[in-house]
C-alpha cells in the first residue's frame, strides 16, 4: 500500500456575477463561504454595482438565506428584484 504526504494549501475562491457576457464584482476569498460572506458581498458590492430595475437569479445554496437578502434588497436605496 502506498501513502502519500497530506499536503494542505490555501484554497483561494472567487465570488462573482455574469451580466451579459461579462463577470462583474469579483470578489476574491481565502474562506469558506458562508452566509455573513455572501451577504456582505451582495449587499456592500453587487447591489451598488446593478442598475435599478436588475433581476437577480440565484440558486439555493445554503450561504443563499432568502430572507435577509429580500431584506436587504428592499432597502430604500436598492430596486432590484431576486428570482431563486
Amino acid at each position: 500500500m502506498i501513502k502519500y504526504q497530506e499536503k494542505k494549501f490555501q484554497r483561494t475562491s472567487i465570488v462573482a456575477t455574469k451580466l451579459g457576457n461579462e463577470i462583474i464584482v469579483p470578489m476574491q476569498y481565502n474562506s469558506k463561504m458562508d452566509s455573513a460572506l455572501f451577504e456582505m458581498w451582495f449587499e456592500k458590492c453587487l447591489l451598488l454595482y446593478l442598475e435599478e430595475g436588475t433581476t437577480i437569479v440565484m440558486d439555493n445554496a445554503s450561504f443563499h438565506r432568502k430572507k435577509q437578502l429580500y431584506q436587504i434588497q428592499f432597502q430604500p436605496y436598492f430596486s432590484s428584484t431576486i428570482f431563486f
